[in-house]
Parts: structure tokens; C-alpha cells; sequence
């Protein structure tokens, strides 16, 4: 019983690949403020509701389609949801701390919800998703985009600096968070 009563103390979790499933009980670590979920098979994020000292989250490589429960986490600074299921943006908006985004190899069309994430410095992005480039120069602070390897050519990266002319463009190989 003893161990139940320490949840409070805990500030910093990493469970990297244990295949979990539920996070039933996570909303007792009411202190939190850096957690990694990254390869796990996660799929509701309901219990994050209590989670509001967060900071880092890190829900890469998941089953996620729903983020609307990070509204909650409002001092998150960094978050990344890579290779998830996530169609709908727009929860983000309400995160107005944010200042780190991996959205990363999702299944969402267009990014217009994150004119809103007014701190957001660095994205992110495997560019393909995006098909109007204009779109990333309404990101008022975005200094630094990160693009994929694979998927972008000297014609790209052109076009890109020209939208975006005070932001630094990086083309990735491979995860980088």
C-alpha cells in the first residue's frame, strides 16, 4: 500500500515498448511532467484528463486516433504523436504552450488548426501531407520545420523558404525528437 501513497513524487515516466494497452491508473501521477508512451498500443487517451503539470509527452508509434483529451494538458511545451492514427488537429489549438510538434506520419489532410498554437517553433512534418505549402506561413512563430528525406527535393525546399522565409528548413533522416 505504501508504493500507491508515492505516486505524487513521481515527475519523469518513460515506458518505451511495453506494449501497453490501457493507461488505466496513469491519472494518479498528478505530478508528471515529462512521460513517454512511445511504442506502445495505445488507443484512448481519456485518462490524461488529470495529467495538467505535463510538459513533454512523447505518444509516438501508437494506435491513437483521438487526441481531443490533451486539451486538458495545457502546459504541455512539447508533443509528439508520430505514427498514429490522428485525422483531427484541431485539439491542439487549446495547447497555447506548445512549442515542439512531431505530427509526423498521420492521416490528417490539412494543418489550419495550428495557426492558433501561437509558440509553436519547431514542426515536424512529412511534407506530402501538406499540399498547399502556404498553409505553414500562417504558423506565425515557426522557426525551424523539419521535412522528411525521402519525400523532398532542392525544388521543395525552394518553395518551402520562399512561404516560409524566417524559418529554418532541416530535411530529417529517420526519427529525431
Amino acid at each position: 500500500m505504501k508504493l500507491f501513497n508515492c505516486f505524487w513524487l513521481v515527475r519523469n515516466l518513460d515506458l518505451y515498448h511495453y506494449d501497453i494497452r490501457s493507461l488505466a491508473g496513469i491519472e494518479n501521477f498528478k505530478n508528471l511532467k515529462t512521460l513517454s508512451l512511445e511504442e506502445n498500443k495505445i488507443e484512448d487517451l481519456s485518462p490524461f484528463s488529470g495529467l495538467r503539470k505535463l510538459k513533454e509527452l512523447n505518444l509516438c508509434n501508437n494506435n491513437i486516433r483521438d487526441i481531443s483529451t490533451l486539451v486538458h494538458c495545457k502546459n504541455l511545451k512539447k508533443l509528439n504523436i508520430e505514427g498514429n492514427k490522428i485525422k483531427d488537429l484541431s485539439p491542439l489549438t487549446k495547447l497555447k504552450k506548445l512549442k515542439k510538434l512531431n505530427i509526423y506520419n498521420n492521416d490528417f489532410k490539412h494543418i489550419s488548426d495550428l495557426y492558433n498554437c501561437k509558440k509553436l517553433k519547431e514542426l515536424y512534418i512529412y511534407h506530402p501531407q501538406i499540399m498547399d505549402y502556404k498553409q505553414l506561413s500562417n504558423i506565425p512563430n515557426l522557426k525551424t520545420l523539419y521535412v522528411n528525406y525521402f519525400e523532398t527535393n532542392s525544388d521543395d525546399i525552394q518553395e518551402l523558404q520562399n512561404y516560409l522565409p524566417n524559418c529554418k528548413i532541416e530535411v530529417i533522416w529517420g526519427y529525431i525528437f
